[in-house]
């Protein structure tokens, strides 16, 4: 999870498809924090990441976005674990939908 827009540039760098390497502890104060699976949050905002910085979609389907090379992005909020009430930005495609019911 990035916490700002140059930690999302350093994201970006990382592959989502291999597993994380062991880091430094203070890649926290980097603004990149590993979330473990399973971790509880909430969607607060959805952009794409085009071209080094956030945008909103613009009149075009996500298909086309995508065609463009921009990248779905969602800003959560964690609601358990250590990382408690930490906001950022995380690919669409890292994260399991949960409905929770009332």
């Amino acid at each position: 999870m990035a916490t700002n827009e140059t930690a999302l540039l350093n994201l970006m760098v990382i592959d989502p498809n291999q597993p994380p390497m062991p880091v430094a502890a203070d890649l926290s104060q980097n603004g990149i924090i590993f979330v473990p699976n399973g971790t509880h949050a909430e969607v607060r905002d959805r952009k794409f990441f085009r071209d080094g910085r956030l945008v909103e979609m613009y009149p075009a389907s996500s298909f086309q976005m995508g065609r463009v090379g921009a990248v779905e992005m969602e800003r959560i909020t964690i609601t358990d674990l250590s990382h408690r009430k930490a906001e950022g930005w995380v690919l669409s495609q890292c994260l399991r939908r949960a409905i929770v019911y009332p």
